[in-house]
């Protein structure tokens, strides 16, 4: 077995069709074939119920199909770090961020790349449960994230970050905008835009508890998609407070009674992670938590 017969396999997975997958890897559908039963005959085990009609994965297959994505993340890790010390670095690091944590970290990166010139610095986006996910696989050193999915990851150690209320949003044209306090049970009558991708009914259960719902759900995909639904005036959504001094002059924020507190921002790493580059960053995060530029930074001049 080898990384391109494990390529191979995912390929054909996907695409289920061994003439696709064998063109997308850039070899013939003989070669192709060769491969998968080469691969069947090591494990012992069918990966696909194949006929002149059609390509299904087995029970096996799927299996297989599962782990796959680890196996080549660890062979594309392990490829990474030996050409980090070919490169002359001398520590790696890996950071996943959500949707909001762009906004806070500037600064500490900053200063983490400043204090150890010579490490090299991986950052890239998920959304939450993707990064825990990532994280428990061991594919991220750090995570900067909700709190949302930490009780999915037992190994996880972590520091608060923020656990300000959430601000709710909406135009500066929506009937809500016109100030003062607002109960929270007043909005069983609005739209709410969200990045939650559940049903109608699970999404409802999540603010049921805070005594409140929506009449109805518009889903979004990303932080600026969220931006452009609210700024279009077709419902209100939620932000952290440290978003505020970002948002569009034409977006307003509404003051509710009670303060809605929902989730916190952590910083997890796993308590196994040996790494050396997981503990200089997060003593650099850690002291910089209770400087009020943390929070606070102003928004970037566009002009």
């Amino acid at each position: 077995m080898d990384i391109s017969t494990i390529r191979c396999f995912v390929s054909v997975a996907r695409c289920l069709n061994f003439t696709k997958a064998a063109r997308e890897c850039h070899i013939t559908q003989t070669a192709m074939s060769k491969k998968i039963n080469s691969l069947e005959n090591e494990l012992g085990a069918a990966l696909f119920y194949r006929d002149n009609r059609q390509v299904e994965l087995t029970p096996a297959g799927i299996e297989f199909l599962s782990r796959s994505g680890v196996l080549l993340e660890a062979y594309a890790d392990a490829v990474y770090h030996t050409q980090n010390v070919a490169n002359g670095f001398e520590s790696s690091l890996k950071l996943g961020i959500g949707v909001y944590e762009h906004l806070i970290l500037h600064n500490v990166l900053s200063q983490y790349a400043s204090v150890f010139p010579k490490a090299d610095i991986i950052c890239s986006q998920f959304l939450y449960k993707a990064l825990a996910e990532h994280l428990n696989d061991h594919l991220i050193d750090i995570i900067i994230s909700t709190d949302q999915y930490l009780q999915q990851i037992p190994n996880a150690e972590y520091i608060v970050l923020d656990e300000q209320p959430w601000r709710f949003i909406c135009s500066q044209k929506h009937p809500l905008a016109s100030g003062g306090s607002i109960r929270l049970s007043e909005f069983s009558k609005e739209c709410f835009i969200t990045m939650n991708d559940g049903t109608d009914e699970q999404i409802r259960r999540n603010y049921i508890p805070h005594g409140f719902t929506f009449r109805r759900f518009y889903r979004v995909n990303s932080y600026n998609t969220k931006l452009l639904m609210t700024r279009a005036g077709l419902g209100i959504s939620i932000v952290p407070q440290f978003v505020v001094p970002y948002l569009p002059k034409d977006l307003c924020t509404l003051d509710t009674s009670p303060p809605y507190r929902v989730r916190k921002f952590v910083a997890a790493w796993l308590r196994d992670n040996n790494n050396p580059a997981v503990k200089n960053f997060t003593d650099i995060l850690a002291s910089a938590i209770g400087r009020p530029d943390f929070l606070q930074s102003p928004p970037p001049d566009t002009h």
